[in-house]
């Protein structure tokens, strides 16, 4: 059997390890993570992850570094007794602002 990876194949977890610099027993822990688990199936005895479902569910673990100057802005803001509205990621990927003394988005 040729397997080449396509956008959309199902991957078993050891070909997904390698895919996503991840160990299998990681992929298991994520696939049964209570919050937001890894979309998963399982045929027969063995578990199966669609390449899209993965890539969608890594996208929302985007990791985003915050800058010097955000931080300083942070703890000057913080130092003025004034908290500063914060950019929060909601599903879909926008960005909202939390503001601090409602606790309502815009």
């Amino acid at each position: 059997m040729n397997f080449r990876a396509g956008d959309d194949d199902y991957l078993d977890l050891a070909r997904l390890a390698h895919v996503g610099s991840q160990s299998v027993r990681t992929l298991r822990n994520h696939i049964h993570d209570p919050v937001d688990p890894l979309p998963a199936y399982r045929v027969g005895g063995k578990i199966l992850v669609k390449r899209s479902d993965f890539d969608a569910w890594m996208a929302r673990r985007r990791y985003v570094a915050r800058t010097v100057d955000t931080i300083v802005d942070d703890v000057l803001h913080e130092l003025k007794g004034q908290a500063r509205p914060r950019l929060r990621a909601v599903e879909g990927g926008s960005p909202m602002i939390a503001h601090p003394a409602s606790g309502h988005a815009t």
